[in-house]
């Protein structure tokens, strides 16, 4: 495996491709507090469920995303 970061991937796809998949956890989190539901993940090979409270709570810690464009 290559230890250098995927930022520094030699391709623009690669080199862009986790700043897309945060922007589609981010996108993730938003509809789960909309409606309710929860977030499904593995954390140390473990299903996790992250209820929207809990991620309505993250969310109020963290700080605002800067958005290209506005």
């Amino acid at each position: 495996m290559n230890p250098k970061p995927v930022e520094e991937a030699r391709t623009r796809e690669l080199a862009l491709a986790l700043p897309a998949l945060r922007r589609a956890r981010q996108r993730a989190e938003e509809i789960a507090i909309a409606t309710n539901t929860c977030i499904v993940q593995v954390q140390d090979g473990r299903i996790v469920y992250i209820s929207a409270d809990e991620l309505k709570a993250r969310a109020a810690k963290a700080p605002p995303i800067n958005k290209p464009g506005g």
